[in-house]
């Protein structure tokens, strides 16, 4: 979900879109990005350890990856 996020930088995207590329749930990706409930905890969600910024708009919530996402990624896949 990052590696495909840091794929479209500097563009945005939204959960059902990085659902549909990535092949996995929306609830999925939703816990992942933002936490929900015992299963994703909030404090290891991708927004909240500052790899994934999330902006609204229009009643719209796009997500894009961070600069620090880029480098744990590389680190990650070094």
């Amino acid at each position: 979900m990052l590696g495909y996020l840091i794929s479209i930088y500097p563009s945005t995207s939204y959960a059902s879109e990085i659902a549909r590329k990535t092949r996995l749930r929306v609830t999925d990706v939703c816990g992942a990005l933002n936490g929900l409930s015992d299963r994703f905890k909030k404090e290891n969600s991708l927004v909240d350890l500052n790899l994934v910024e999330k902006t609204e708009k229009d009643n719209y919530v796009f997500y894009r990856a961070t600069e620090q996402g880029h480098k744990t990624l590389s680190i990650i896949r070094e």
